[in-house]
C-alpha cells in the first residue's frame, strides 16, 4: 500500500515537472491579437481642437464697443465643442471698459467641406466700468440751496456674463475657417443697471484648427 502511494505521488512529481515548461510558456507567450485580418479595425483617433482670435462690435453703455479676444476648445464629439474664452475692450474712453470670460460650449450641427453652421455660448464672470452724471449741491447753513454742478462719477462692478451667439463657418482651407456671427451679452451687475453692460454683438473670427 505504501508503494503505491509513493509510485503514484512520484507520478504525479514527473507530470508536474514536464507541464511546468509548458505552462512558464504559455506565460510568457504575449497574448495574441485579437481579430487579426478580421473586419474590426483599431486605430488612433486624432484629437479635434480650435483656436479662434476674435474681433467683436458691441453695444456698451449707450456706445459702440470694440472687443478683442480669442476662445478655444477641444471636440469632444465630431460636433460639440468646451472650451474657454476671454474678450477686453478696447476704445474705452473716459476710463469706463469691460473685461469678461468664462466657459464655452459650442455646437456644431451642420457643416460641409465649405460652409458650416455653428451655436456656441459663454457662461462666465468680468468686471465692467461706466461713468454717470451726478449733480452736486451746495447748501447754506439753513439748508437753502446756494449753487449746484454736475459731476461725473466712476463706477466699476463685477459681473455675471451669459453670451450665446451663432455663427456661419466658411472654410478657407482645411484647418482654417471664418467664422462670422452675432449674439447678445446678458450681464447682471449689483447697484447699476444691467442694461449698461448688456448688448448684441456682432463677431468675426479666424478658427485655426479642425471644423469638426
Amino acid at each position: 500500500m505504501t508503494f503505491n502511494i509513493v509510485w503514484t505521488s512520484t507520478l504525479v512529481a514527473i507530470a508536474a515537472l514536464a507541464a511546468a515548461p509548458s505552462v512558464a510558456s504559455a506565460q510568457t507567450t504575449p497574448p495574441s491579437a485579437v481579430n487579426q485580418g478580421g473586419p474590426m479595425a483599431i486605430e488612433a483617433v486624432e484629437p479635434h481642437y480650435a483656436i479662434a482670435p476674435e474681433y467683436k462690435v458691441s453695444n456698451f453703455d449707450g456706445t459702440t464697443a470694440q472687443l478683442v479676444g480669442a476662445h478655444a476648445g477641444v471636440f469632444v464629439t465630431r460636433t460639440i465643442l468646451i472650451g474657454g474664452g476671454l474678450y477686453t475692450m478696447t476704445n474705452g474712453s473716459d476710463r469706463r471698459g469691460l473685461t469678461y470670460g468664462g466657459a464655452v460650449i459650442g455646437w456644431q450641427p451642420w457643416s460641409s467641406s465649405r460652409v458650416g453652421l455653428n451655436f456656441r455660448g459663454l457662461v462666465g464672470i468680468g468686471r465692467g466700468t461706466t461713468t454717470e452724471t451726478i449733480t452736486l449741491t451746495a447748501r447754506d447753513r439753513r439748508g437753502v440751496v446756494e449753487a449746484t454742478r454736475e459731476a461725473t462719477r466712476w463706477t466699476t462692478n463685477d459681473l455675471f456674463v451669459a453670451e450665446p451667439q451663432v455663427d456661419l463657418l466658411i472654410g478657407l482651407t482645411k484647418r482654417l475657417h471664418l467664422d462670422i456671427g452675432g449674439g447678445y451679452r446678458f450681464a447682471s451687475a449689483e447697484r447699476i443697471d444691467r442694461n449698461r453692460f448688456s448688448g448684441a454683438s456682432g463677431a468675426v473670427a479666424l478658427r485655426i484648427g479642425s471644423a469638426q
